[in-house]
C-alpha cells in the first residue's frame, strides 16, 4: 500500500511540473531530482541545471556546481535521468558504463558537444583548477530498476575504479532506483553537510554491514544552526516531534542552562543527541565529517530548548552520536531503541511503519485539508501554511483515530483497550494491523468526523450549561464526555449507515467529506451535523434505559424491583455508572443494545438515517 501510494504520489508531482513548466516526462523527471534530490531551490536554478540536456548532451540531464563554503561544502554534481511514465524503466550494463564515461567528456568536452555541454565543461574545468580535489557527484537516477547485468556492474568493487581510473576516490557514483526515489516522497532527504566535532572522536564499524559510526562533542551552536536551516527534513525519522515546554525534560534542560556551574558540564548531564545518516565521509578536518541524509531520531526535546533558551550557549557543548546506516529499517531501529530521555509510548514506536507512511501519502495526495499525524505532535512543528490550512479539527492524530475507527468498524469496547495492546504489531492478527494494514485515509476520516461532531456536542452542551443550568443537560454532558460512550455511540452512527441502500452510503461519505473539508478556522460546524450527533445519541440513551435490565447497574435495578419502590425520577444511572457498566459488561451488553436499537428504529423509523440522506 505504502509502495502503491508513494508511486501515484510521485506521478502526480511528475504530471504538476509537466504543467508549470509546459515539459514531457522525461524532462519534469530531471527538475524533479533538482528539486527532490540535490535541493536546489527556484525556477531559474532549476532552469540552468537542466539545461544542459537536450541533442549531443552525452548522456548527462543535470548539471549543478557549488562553490559556496569551504572545500567541504562545494561540489560539482551531473546526473543522467531515465524515466518512462509507467515508472518501469530497466537500465542497462550499456547505460551505466555510458554515464560512467560522462567524466571524461567533461574533461574533454567532445568537438560535436552542444552549446551549454561546452560551457559547463569549461566551468568544471575552472572549478576543479580552483579547488583541487573538489568532491564530484555522479548520480544515475532511474525511474523503474537496474536490470540483472547492471546491478552485478554497480555490485563489483573494481568496476568504478577501473571505469573512472586514477579519479575514483575523489568522484561519488550513486544509483537512485525507484524504491530509493520513492523513499524521498515521505522521507525527503537531507543535503551534505559538515560536523566539526570538538576534540577527539571515536570511530568503530559495524562487521555485519560494514557501516560506521562515531561519538564526539559538538557545540550547542553549530546544532542550532543545523536545526534551524534543515528543521524540515532532519527530524522527519524521529518517533515524535517535540513534546514543547510542557515536558519535564525541557524544564531539567533548561536549569541546567541557566545555571552557570552546570552549564559547563551540559555535555555530561544531557543525553546528547543520537543521528543517522546515509553517507558518513571526511571533511578534511581531522575532527570534521560530511553528513549525508542528516536525521535526529533522538534528541528533539534537547534541540527545542536549546533553541528556546535565553541563556547564551557559545560555550555549551553536547554529545553526539551519528550512526551510517544500512537502510531505513536500520534507521527505525536505532531510532526505537535510543528514545529513552523521556517515556515512549506504545503510539510512537510504529511511527515509522509502512502503514503510517501510506496514510501520510494519502493524506498528501488525495486529502490535503487534513493532516494524519504519523509522529506525535507532528502537526504542531507543520509549517504554517499547512496549520492554516487544515486546522485542528481535520488532524487525525493515530492514536483517536485508530480508536474512532475501531469502535465505528469493529467493537466500541475494544476502542478502549490499552495503548500496548492497541499499537502491538506481533502479527497479522494484532489489532493494529485490523485498523491499519492496507486501511484507506477514507476509512479512518468517515468516524473522524463523527467523532467531531460528538466532541462538538459535548461543548455545545457545556455552553448551553453556562447560560441556563439544568440537569437534564448537566446529565447528557457528563454522559457524553465518556471516552466509552462515544465509542458506543460511534458504533450506532455505523449501523445507521449499514441500513442506507448502497448506492446512497458512498455520495453520504462524499457530501460528509466535503462538508467538513470546507470549514475554516473558527467556523461553527454546521446545524446538520448538530442534528446528526444529538439523534444519534438520542437512540442510543432510548435503547440503553429501554434495555435497562440489562444495561443498568444491578444495585439500581435491585431497588427499582424492591415490592415497594416509589418511582423516582432520580433513580437512573449516573454518567459514571454508565461509564462503568460498558467497560465492565461491555461484550455482553453490545448485542442488546443493537437488538433493542433495531427494534425501536424499526418502529419510529431511523432518524440518524433520515438526516444523513439529506446532506
Amino acid at each position: 500500500m505504502a509502495t502503491e501510494a508513494s508511486r501515484s504520489l510521485f506521478g502526480d508531482q511528475i504530471e504538476e511540473i509537466c504543467d508549470q513548466a509546459g515539459v514531457s516526462g522525461p524532462d519534469a523527471f530531471a527538475r524533479w531530482i533538482c528539486q527532490n534530490i540535490l535541493g536546489i531551490a527556484g525556477e531559474g536554478a532549476i532552469d540552468e541545471a537542466v539545461s544542459i540536456g537536450g541533442k549531443n548532451d552525452y548522456g548527462i540531464d543535470v548539471f549543478h556546481a557549488n562553490e559556496d563554503g569551504d572545500i567541504t561544502e562545494r561540489y560539482v554534481c551531473w546526473v543522467q535521468a531515465k524515466f518512462s511514465q509507467s515508472l518501469d524503466h530497466g537500465a542497462t550494463r550499456e547505460e551505466l558504463e555510458s554515464f560512467a564515461s560522462t567524466l571524461g567528456h567533461l574533461r574533454d568536452c567532445p568537438d560535436l558537444a552542444n552549446r551549454t555541454f561546452k560551457q559547463k565543461a569549461a566551468e568544471f574545468a575552472k572549478m576543479e583548477a580552483r579547488h583541487p580535489g573538489i568532491r564530484k557527484r555522479m548520480i544515475f537516477a532511474v525511474a523503474g530498476r537496474l536490470n540483472s547485468q547492471a546491478r552485478g556492474l554497480i555490485g563489483n568493487p573494481r568496476w568504478s575504479g577501473e571505469r573512472l581510473g586514477p579519479d575514483s576516490d575523489s568522484v561519488e557514483f550513486e544509483v537512485l532506483d525507484l524504491d530509493e526515489i520513492l523513499s524521498r516522497i515521505i522521507l525527503q532527504h537531507t543535503p551534505a553537510l559538515k560536523i566539526k566535532f570538538e576534540g577527539s572522536v571515536i570511530e568503530r564499524t559495524d562487521g555485519s554491514t560494514g557501516k560506521k559510526s562515531i561519538t564526539g562533542y559538538v557545540s550547542a551552536d553549530d546544532v542550532i544552526k543545523i536545526v534551524k536551516t534543515h528543521k524540515e527534513t532532519i527530524f522527519l525519522s524521529n518517533l515524535r516531534e517535540t513534546l514543547g515546554k510542557t515536558a519535564p525534560t525541557h524544564r531539567a534542560i533548561l536549569n541546567t542552562l541557566d545555571n552557570p556551574e552546570t552549564k559547563k558540564r551540559f555535555w555530561k548531564l544531557n543525553n546528547g543527541i543520537t543521528a543517522t545518516c546515509t553517507e558518513l565521509g571526511a571533511a578534511g578536518d581531522p575532527a570534521a565529517y560530511r553528513v549525508d541524509d542528516f536525521k535526529i531520531v533522538n534528541g528533539r526535546q534537547t534541540t527545542y530548548t536549546l533553541e528556546n533558551t535565553i541563556s547564551d550557549i557559545s560555550d555549551v557543548f553536547l554529545q553526539m552520536t551519528i550512526h551510517e546506516v544500512a537502510d531505513d529499517d536500520e534507521r527505525s531501529q536505532i531510532s526505537e531503541a535510543t528514545n529513552t530521555q523521556n517515556p515512549i509510548k506504545p503510539a510512537d514506536l510504529v511511527t515509522n511503519y509502512p502503514e503510517m507512511t501510506s496514510l501520510v501519502l494519502q493524506c498528501r495526495k488525495d486529502f490535503r485539508d487534513f493532516y494524519f499525524e504519523r509522529q506525535t505532535k507532528g502537526f504542531k512543528s507543520a509549517t504554517k501554511p499547512t496549520q492554516n490550512r487544515v486546522t485542528e479539527r481535520r488532524v487525525l492524530e493515530k492514536s483517536a483515530a485508530a480508536r474512532a475507527y475501531y469502535a465505528y468498524e469493529i467493537d466500541p469496547n475494544g476502542a478502549a483497550m490499552p495503548d500496548k495492546i492497541l499499537f502491538s504489531a506481533t502479527n497479522d492478527d494484532s489489532h493494529y494491523y485490523k485498523i491499519f494494514k492496507g486501511r484507506s485515509i477514507r476509512d479512518l476520516i468517515i468516524p473522524h468526523i463523527f467523532m467531531h461532531m460528538l466532541n462538538a456536542l459535548h461543548k455545545k452542551w457545556c455552553a448551553e450549561l453556562g447560560d441556563n443550568p439544568s440537569d437534564e443537560t448537566s446529565r447528557n454532558k457528563g454522559i457524553i464526555s465518556k471516552d466509552i460512550v462515544r465509542y458506543y455511540i460511534l458504533r450506532f452512527v455505523y449501523e445507521s449507515m449499514l441500513g442506507i441502500d448502497d448506492s446512497a452510503r458512498q455520495p453520504i461519505k462524499e457530501k460528509l467529506i466535503e462538508r467538513f473539508r470546507a470549514l475554516k478556522k473558527g467556523d461553527a460546524i454546521p446545524d446538520e451535523f448538530f442534528g446528526i450527533a444529538e439523534a444519534t445519541y438520542g437512540i442510543f440513551m432510548f435503547s440503553y434505559d429501554a434495555a435497562r435490565g440489562e444495561t443498568w447497574p444491578p444495585e439500581l435495578m435491585e431497588k427499582i424491583n424492591a415490592k415497594n419502590y416509589k418511582k423516582d425520577e432520580s433513580d437512573k444511572p449516573t454518567p459514571y455508572e454508565m461509564a462503568d457498566m460498558l467497560k465492565r459488561e461491555g461484550d455482553r451488553i453490545l448485542p442488546h443494545l443493537l437488538d433493542m436499537r433495531k427494534y425501536l428504529t424499526g418502529q419510529g423509523g431511523d432518524g440518524v438515517a433520515e438526516r444523513l440522506l439529506k446532506l
